[in-house]
């Protein structure tokens, strides 16, 4: 009974990662990630004890703070909020996008500073202080201020609980209308690929001079169903150094997890001439008695499919190799042959999710001979390619 409950539990499980595998995607960076698994109610955790750690949710409060207002009644779907500068003058470093009127949506987009302040003040302190730790949203701490206290002040989550916050959100827990969490969620719709959608909202945070985290928190659905709930925390030493980093981490791991569709194979183009004093192509040709050719044109083919299986490589231009069922096998041996007609050479580096193809052709530059040959006949290469008789 025990190894068949294991079994089924392992066969919910995406196949293509595991929770081990994914923290090579913060690249060295220190932070924490959960990825909650909707289907299976697994988790798969990067530095579970940095997930437990409360810290400031910054920006990522335009949630919790929405479904606040709505449950006071100091929010409606529809309504707007009018920028005040006399209650919140601009620095000069504001962009004139958040020195107007905005909505909910507008507001959580551009994370507007002063939409969440004057929304505060408008629920008030007590509700606010009840409201919070009705909804479990870390340690309710408001001390810091009604116009700031969840920007690196008082108010502290775990990534633990903004997941646990999003998952009683999305299962309609937090007493309010299917329609009212629909709208929320719309808000902060990021993007869609095949029949996934991703929901999620951003937040930077200062700890002192050049000592920045940054967050990402949301949700994945699948055919309009919870797929999958996510927690980021990443550090950085600028808004813009975590910004570079935060969406492509979460998003990397949720493809590797199978939350997520595979990207399409992209075509990588690089061309471009070798330097005149360039090596050879391959060292090893220049041994005894070979013939040396520097080639002086290079073409540059790659994409991120699944790529070449391994025992296919060394046949891979030969005549009639393939994988495709109603593949002919010619294709490669074609181009091979053209490209060797040519006195070129054609090669594949190939691992799952790069593989390069590699053109090399030898250039002829007329402008380099122009006092012609002296016998009369065909003037040799340029320097940029030419052929070393040993």
């Amino acid at each position: 009974m025990k190894i068949r409950l294991i079994a089924a539990l392992l066969s919910l499980l995406p196949l293509s990662a595991s929770a081990a595998g994914i923290a090579h995607h913060f690249n060295g960076r220190w932070g924490a990630l959960e990825v909650y698994d909707a289907r299976s109610t697994l988790s798969f955790r990067v530095n579970l004890p940095r997930l437990a750690e409360r810290m400031s949710p910054c920006s990522t409060f335009y949630l919790p703070s929405a479904v606040i207002g709505l449950r006071t009644g100091a929010l409606k779907l529809d309504s707007e909020l009018s920028w005040n500068p006399e209650r919140y003058p601009a620095p000069n470093y504001w962009p004139a996008s958040w020195q107007r009127t905005h909505n909910l949506q507008s507001a959580a987009r551009a994370s507007v500073p002063w939409y969440l302040s004057d929304l505060m003040n408008r629920v008030g302190a007590p509700k606010l202080k009840t409201e919070l730790s009705a909804l479990k949203y870390g340690n309710a701490d408001i001390s810091g201020g009604l116009d700031q206290f969840w920007r690196s002040s008082s108010l502290q989550v775990s990534g633990l609980e903004q997941v646990e916050f999003l998952r009683a959100l999305r299962d309609g827990k937090l007493g309010l209308g299917a329609n009212q969490v629909r709208t929320l969620l719309e808000t902060l719709r990021l993007e869609e690929a095949e029949d996934y959608t991703l929901y999620g909202k951003t937040g930077s945070c200062q700890r002192g001079e050049d000592d920045y985290y940054g967050l990402f928190v949301g949700l994945v659905e699948q055919a309009g169903k919870p797929r999958a709930y996510f927690a980021l925390n990443v550090d950085g030493t600028s808004v813009a150094d975590v910004a570079s980093v935060r969406r492509k981490i979460v998003m990397d791991v949720l493809v590797d997890l199978g939350f997520w569709a595979q990207p399409a194979p992209v075509l990588l183009i690089a061309d471009g001439e070798l330097p005149v004093d360039a090596p050879a192509v391959d060292p090893a040709l220049a041994a005894e008695g070979e013939t040396v050719i520097r080639l002086g044109r290079l073409t540059r083919r790659a994409d991120n499919g699944p790529g070449v299986p391994e025992d296919l490589l060394p046949n891979l231009f030969d005549p009639f190799v393939t994988t495709k069922p109603t593949g002919s096998g010619l294709g490669l041996a074609l181009v091979a042959k053209i490209v060797g007609d040519h006195g070129g050479i054609i090669e594949c580096e190939s691992q799952p999710r790069k593989t390069v193809f590699r053109i090399l052709l030898p250039m002829y530059s007329p402008a380099r001979n122009t006092d012609g040959p002296a016998d009369g006949g065909q003037s040799p290469p340029s320097d940029s390619t030419h052929l070393t008789i040993k």
